[in-house]
């Protein structure tokens, strides 16, 4: 969903019409987040996506703080892609706390020299524990000894894998919804599917199986299930 932070003057988003000197809201850093109702996956990094490449990143240049009292947050990390598109900001997020992360102007300046006109402050809240299921899942009927590895699928692509070696897979915070379920036999042991390659090596594709019956993972809830490869 669009963020843009908070702006002291209202924004249209429409291009100008006029041929006059850019303003400072046309100069703007301009970014999305994947914060979803103002609220952040205890799961995930908080994860900004810029218009543009950036041409400059300072972390120096950000701080985050808690609750209304400003808290100093010391202990996270941010990691800026090769792409230099995408800031991803790492910590370990307390359960239903208000964060505010404030971004001076110089923390970021994209390829066209856009950058924040002011100092900003994002603030936004952890989701809770009763947010999540804790979930339990027994699996039949797969081989443990080529390195399945369990894959949870919505809307046909892969949302989250684990290595499952034992045939039982926990976890105790698992975002809610429908699931289908896949069985990966990983060969190389890479984590995810690999094609084949017919010339030189002659490998062949790594082997899915679907699992029988998709499941749902309800919040605030033991979720357990079995279920049993195809």
């Amino acid at each position: 969903p669009p963020l843009a932070y908070r702006e002291e003057a209202p924004n249209t988003g429409r291009t100008p019409t006029t041929t006059g000197p850019r303003t400072a809201a046309d100069r703007r850093l301009r970014f999305t987040t994947n914060l979803t109702a103002n609220q952040q996956s205890l799961l995930d990094s908080l994860v900004f996506t810029f218009e543009r490449p950036l041409r400059t990143f300072d972390s120096t240049q950000l701080s985050l703080y808690t609750d209304s009292t400003f808290t100093p947050v010391t202990a996270y990390t941010t990691v800026l892609d090769t792409a230099r598109k995408r800031l991803a900001l790492h910590t370990a997020w307390q359960p239903g706390a208000t964060y505010h992360l404030v971004m001076n102007p110089g923390f970021a300046e994209d390829t066209l020299g856009f950058k924040l006109p002011r100092r900003d402050t994002l603030t936004f809240a952890a989701r809770k524990v009763e947010d999540y299921g804790a979930i339990r899942l027994r699996l039949r009927n797969i081989d443990t000894a080529r390195n399945p590895v369990l894959q949870f699928i919505q809307n046909n692509n892969v949302v989250f894998s684990a290595p499952i070696k034992s045939g039982i897979f926990t976890q105790t915070l698992f975002p809610p919804g429908d699931y289908d379920l896949r069985i990966l036999y990983d060969t190389n042991g890479n984590g995810k599917w690999d094609p084949g390659q017919f010339f030189g090596t002659k490998r062949q594709p790594e082997i899915t199986r679907p699992v029988t019956e998709k499941i749902n993972v309800k919040p605030s809830w033991n979720n357990e299930f079995e279920r049993r490869q195809e």
